[in-house]
Formats: structure tokens, C-alpha cells, sequence
């Protein structure tokens, strides 16, 4: 939390299969060393009681390495 920003896109879409990117920005002036074993993010996981009327087919879909837009 010490200008360490990570970009909240909003939800990851039902459908949606590859990889979740997050995107990080220091906007502080401390530089950060970001560890494998050091927790940055949670991520919050809900159950659908339906299936999505449209599931997602976007530019992400199927991704298998971040991409750069």
C-alpha cells in the first residue's frame, strides 16, 4: 500500500478462459520488490445460479501470455 497501485478492470467475465493479468503501478516514490511468496491481491470468486445469457468472447479470450493494448 505504499503507492503500489494494482488496477481494478472490474470482474472477470463468466466465460472467460487464459490467464488473469494484473496490472501494477508504483506511483510512489519508494521502489518495490515484488517476491514470488509476498500476498498483493485478493481476489473475490462468486457462484453463478445460471449460466451467463452471454458469456464473454473478447479480445483476452484464450490469451496465454499478458498482452500489451
Amino acid at each position: 500500500r505504499r503507492g503500489l497501485i494494482i488496477h481494478a478492470a472490474g470482474t472477470i467475465d463468466a466465460g472467460f478462459h487464459g490467464p488473469i493479468t494484473l496490472e501494477l503501478a508504483n506511483v510512489g516514490i519508494i521502489p518495490h520488490r515484488i517476491r514470488p511468496d509476498r500476498p498483493i491481491a485478493v481476489i473475490g470468486l462468486e457462484v453463478l445460479t445460471s449460466r451467463a445469457r452471454r458469456p464473454y468472447d473478447g479480445g483476452f479470450q484464450g490469451q496465454v501470455r499478458p498482452m500489451i493494448t
